[in-house]
């Protein structure tokens, strides 16, 4: 079985570097075309089963390549940056709370945001219950925050939830037998 984890198209806020976790924005014109250029280059696979955050950018993309029905799981959202939610690293760099978050991210949180071993939890639950739905390949429709939290806990712990850099539209292929994970690679255009 396969597992497939993309994050969604750009968004205005990825252009902008905004901190974007609960605010539902739309895809960009630029992640539009990005989606449909992937496409074209046949980059997502075929006859799987679809699984996509509830927010409206992984939604957009997802409707964008697949015709078939999935299934929203709210648990695959992105963490919730709270107070920052909207603001950019020039908006909050002179801010005491984000500076100690910056520094330590396991330890502190965003003001009325989500806690990062809250958001990690949330996600991995979810993930562990897709992938002992079935043996049939999957894919999951997610956030750069998303993924990172999978690949950090459930595939190459040796390696930070930071180590992980996901391009928008993009992300890894995860291979599994008798659920047990044997091979995994980043997706490239």
């Amino acid at each position: 079985m396969k597992i497939y984890l993309f994050r969604h198209g750009k968004t205005l806020s990825n252009e902008k570097k905004t901190y974007t976790g609960s605010i539902d924005v739309d895809l960009s014109s630029k992640g539009i075309s990005e989606i449909t250029k992937y496409i074209s280059k046949k980059v997502y696979p075929d006859n799987c089963q679809l699984f996509t955050s509830p927010m409206l950018r992984a939604i957009k993309t997802l409707e964008m390549i697949y015709e078939d029905d999935y299934i929203v799981c709210n648990d695959l959202r992105e963490t919730h940056f709270g107070d920052w939610e909207g603001k950019s690293y020039q908006n909050l760099k002179n801010d005491p709370s984000y500076l100690s978050w910056i520094n330590d991210p396991l330890l502190n949180y965003p003001p009325n945001g989500e806690s990062f071993n809250d958001f990690k939890e949330r996600v991995i639950n979810e993930y562990k219950n897709i992938l002992l739905l079935n043996n049939q390949d999957k894919v999951i429709m997610s956030h750069g925050g998303t993924i990172r939290a999978i690949m950090s806990e459930m595939v190459d712990p040796s390696k930070s939830f930071f180590d992980y850099s996901i391009n928008n539209g993009l992300g890894y292929v995860l291979e599994y037998e008798s659920n047990k994970l044997v091979a995994y690679k980043e997706i490239n255009e």
